[in-house]
């Protein structure tokens, strides 16, 4: 795997040049650059022009916080955040944080989240490999997932909703189901523009297939599904 480009996002010197120092520790990261606020961090992407694969962002900072900016950059971007208050903590789970580090940082802590963002973008790059070779892309009535040793052909319709646990995917149809072992996201990719959406960190949801809902929770498959906070306004859009 190429090396993972990152930068530093905290309005501490001192908390900057601490993490500077534990990432060079890392050759499979590549410190693009620094910057002290939200604003900084946009025009550091922005004039690099590189791909950012990791972004080590701290919370309480002056101007956009680092929830608000995390959530801006949507789930395709991978977030440490690094802050000096666990009661953040909850909140980064619902941004999906890659992971939550306290300050002050330990070496120990540190290389364990760096492990898991990793492992994470690996398992990314293989599932887009194993998509790619086994013509797993969705047209308009199917998509293709390997489940139970074998490549199966679901149409989309059939879906109910899609259900995580842990590293698999369980995927509910009409009259079975199917694990398989892909991250929300590549799932995501396969359903692009398909009527099936994701409405929290654990579920997506066939909008044709919903029986009831309101912009908390959703009624499908004989099962209530909460909405999540950072779902809202997208599932909102959805029911017009």
């Amino acid at each position: 795997m190429q090396s993972l480009n990152c930068i530093i996002v905290d309005d501490e010197p001192i908390a900057r040049r601490g993490m500077r120092r534990l990432v060079e520790l890392r050759d499979e990261l590549t410190l693009v650059g620094s910057a002290s606020n939200v604003a900084e961090a946009d025009r550091l992407i922005h004039e690099t022009g590189k791909e950012i694969h990791l972004i080590f962002l701290d919370i309480d900072m002056e101007g956009e916080n680092g929830l608000d900016y995390a959530r801006r950059l949507g789930e395709g971007s991978k977030v440490i955040f690094t802050t000096a208050y666990a009661d953040y903590a909850i909140d980064s789970y619902e941004v999906e944080a890659a992971d939550f580090l306290l300050k002050p940082i330990r070496k120990e802590r540190f290389n364990r989240a760096v492990d898991r963002a990793v492992d994470r973008v690996e398992r990314e790059e293989r599932e887009s490999m194993l998509s790619d070779r086994s013509g797993g892309h969705r047209d308009d009535k199917y998509i293709t997932v390997k489940a139970d040793r074998k490549f199966v052909r679901i149409p989309v319709a059939d879906i109910i909703y899609i259900e995580g646990m842990g590293d698999y995917l369980v995927i509910h149809l009409s009259g079975r189901r199917l694990t398989t072992r892909l991250t929300f996201k590549a799932m995501e990719n396969l359903l692009a523009d398909s009527e099936v959406k994701r409405v929290n960190k654990s579920y997506m949801v066939n909008i044709r297939r919903i029986e009831a809902f309101d912009v908390t929770e959703i009624h499908v498959g004989g099962i209530t599904i909460p909405v999540g906070g950072t779902y809202k306004e997208v599932v909102r859009r959805m029911m017009e």
